[in-house]
């Protein structure tokens, strides 16, 4: 069986990123609410597949009467425990240490000095971290810290001291004899610090927790805070006041990865391959010689979704494309050719487009859209789905009009009746946790239920399809869907593809949706992607797109007043769109963009570029 290594989610805005950081490792990780059953832990641990837990961060305060616990019986289970954040703080004070708040936050980047004694320690999270020393006279001037060795207790004696705006670290005088030196008071060297990512308020308070911490040792501590990393190795208990998997955390991945491999022992087998084989084999098992519907959408997840599908059961895979009207230039036409004549994949096309653009007539806000797009989405697949209990329809590639504005699909009757029993989804974990992870309410600290998001290839579907469900993506977050894709050989135009919304251009046309702003939108972003791929630098983005303002400006083309709508260019680079910058383009190229949408798409006479990074703005406009 898998090992796996299991992360209790208290609220943490991280949580994904450490399931990616340890999936990076090529480990498998499995996210949880903090509530998790303890029976179904000692299960997987009595299985031999636990290797490890971790408690993520969270919103919280410990000492608070809504604080939330998992049941602490995983105590009892000999598996490595890390503890976060919030999930350190849960540690000390089921240990009875005491969890104050702090005059001063710390949110952002902070100093970490590490003991240097942990360094060699191979049941340390910071084993092989090696950081610079210096020995001069003129760094014992400006502050570089003292190392410090020894359990809570035999710190009790030590006190911070402000050195040109650095925190030391000294022993008091009158401890420095033969008996500490025993018990590993620090001797004084020179020490330096790592960048690490802190976003707490309360903290693990050294004075207050002398005599309950004697069995775990201080590894790491900030300006602020003096117990920033404890562990106790004997019975492998560890926690950490920063977020290691945060990219901004240097050695991060190495802490973590100290974690995972030197003291959970995990080893490093999970890959894709070994994914594809597992999941051909359960959907062959579940499926038999059934056939599965699957609603595709031309995006990166359906489509390695498509192919894993088509390599795992063949013909017996019928996907189904709602063509809402709303995709890029050319796409859908894209779409069908080459799944039907390239792929050799079964498509029922549905042209919904004239149902969507009446459903949003006179609809402005942006949520609206949204919920009506999704809305309507299910409507039209619950009347495809009852159409399949008729005689079924198929598609001829042929078929296309050479009209890509235009072009009309025409579906032929077959002579077979199809019942199909089984419904394919392209869920990603990341959905998963979104919908049934743990949502805190940042007024009361309290659990709220989640919402369940709308996915954008179903749309949310309801209860009574009488569908059975499956979901071989499930476990997988977006940049290992794009390895599967890969190691599934799907073409590299479909891996590279940008990130698109569920509801496409609709909330790229901001206010009203109407035939003229969504050509224009549509036209403006073919000519952005076509240049862009001209330049190579296609994927120096992580997105770019156009999207059309609901006011007009001034302008003069050909001598002539113009009074028309800009459109704004909007590129972005990032690793997991949860923060990102704004490209920097050269000007070159955005000039070149510019003339070509001014002179080529009818309506608009100013192109504007979007400088703002996420946060505080979202990478969409809608």
């Amino acid at each position: 069986m898998q090992e796996k290594i299991l992360i209790l989610d208290f609220g943490s805005q991280y949580t994904e990123l450490i399931a990616k950081r340890i999936r990076k490792l090529r480990v498998y990780s499995e996210v949880k609410p903090f509530d998790y059953s303890f029976e179904l832990i000692k299960k997987d641990y009595e299985a031999g597949v636990l290797k490890g837990i971790i408690l993520s961060g969270g919103p919280n305060s410990i000492y608070d009467s809504e604080a939330l616990l998992c049941d602490l019986a995983i105590l009892d289970l000999p598996v490595p425990i890390l503890g976060i954040c919030y999930g350190m703080q849960l540690l000390a004070d089921h240990f009875g240490a005491k969890v104050l708040r702090s005059d001063t936050r710390e949110y952002g980047k902070a100093e970490l000095f590490i003991n240097a004694g942990f360094q060699n320690d191979k049941n340390s999270l910071f084993y092989g971290i090696k950081l610079g020393t210096e020995n001069d006279d003129e760094n014992a001037e400006i502050g570089v810290p003292q190392p410090y060795e020894g359990t809570v207790a035999e710190r009790a004696s030590s006190r911070l001291r402000r050195t040109n705006d650095r925190s030391v670290l000294r022993v008091h005088e009158d401890h420095e004899d033969d008996e500490n030196a025993e018990i590993g008071v620090p001797q004084q060297c020179d020490e330096r610090a790592i960048s690490v990512w802190m976003s707490h308020c309360d903290y693990v308070s050294e004075l207050e927790s002398v005599s309950v911490l004697n069995d775990f040792k201080i590894s790491a501590r900030t300006a602020n805070t003096a117990i920033a990393a404890f562990e106790d190795t004997t019975r492998k208990l560890y926690g950490v006041q920063f977020h290691p998997e945060v990219t901004h955390s240097e050695f991060g991945t190495e802490i973590l990865g100290n974690f995972i491999l030197n003291i959970c022992n995990c080893s490093q087998n999970w890959d894709m391959q070994s994914f594809i084989n597992d999941q051909i084999e359960s959907i062959r098992n579940t499926v038999g010689e059934q056939k599965v519907l699957l609603a595709l959408s031309g995006g990166v997840d359906s489509s390695t979704l498509a192919f894993l599908l088509k390599e795992a059961i063949g013909d017996q895979l019928i996907c189904m494309f709602i063509d809402h009207g709303f995709m890029r230039k050319n796409e859908p036409e894209e779409l069908m050719q080459s799944f039907q004549r390239d792929f050799g994949i079964q498509i029922l096309y549905i042209n919904a487009k004239e149902k969507f653009m009446n459903a949003l007539a006179g609809v402005s806000d942006p949520e609206q859209k949204r919920k009506i797009i999704g809305r309507e989405f299910i409507y039209i697949f619950q009347e495809e789905v009852a159409k399949l209990k008729a005689p079924a329809f198929a598609l001829s590639a042929a078929s296309i009009s050479s009209d890509s504005e235009n072009a009309e699909l025409v579906m032929h009757k077959q002579c077979s009746e199809m019942e199909i029993k089984f419904l394919a989804q392209g869920t990603l974990y990341s959905d998963l946790i979104e919908s049934s992870g743990v949502r805190i309410d940042s007024k009361t600290g309290k659990r709220v239920a989640a919402s369940i998001k709308s996915h954008h290839n179903v749309g949310g579907l309801p209860d009574d399809l009488k569908f059975t469900l499956i979901e071989p993506l499930r476990t997988l977050f977006k940049d290992e869907v794009r390895e599967l894709a890969k190691a599934l050989a799907v073409p590299e135009y479909i891996v590279r593809r940008h990130p698109f919304p569920g509801p496409g251009l609709a909330i790229r046309v901001l206010g009203e949706l109407t035939e003229d702003k969504l050509k224009m939108v549509a036209d403006s972003d073919f000519i952005v992607r076509e240049e862009l791929i001209k330049a190579n630098a296609y994927d120096s983005v992580w997105q770019i797109f156009t999207a059309v303002l609901p006011v007009k400006s001034v302008g003069v083309m050909g001598d002539k007043r113009t009074y028309a709508h800009p459109i704004v260019l909007r590129a972005v680079t990032s690793e997991d769109a949860m923060t990102a910058d704004w490209a920097r383009m050269s000007y070159e190229l955005l000039a070149k963009i510019s003339n070509r949408i001014i002179n080529e798409v009818d309506g608009v006479n100013r192109v504007v570029y979007d400088i703002t990074s996420k946060p505080p703005a979202t990478i969409e406009w809608e």
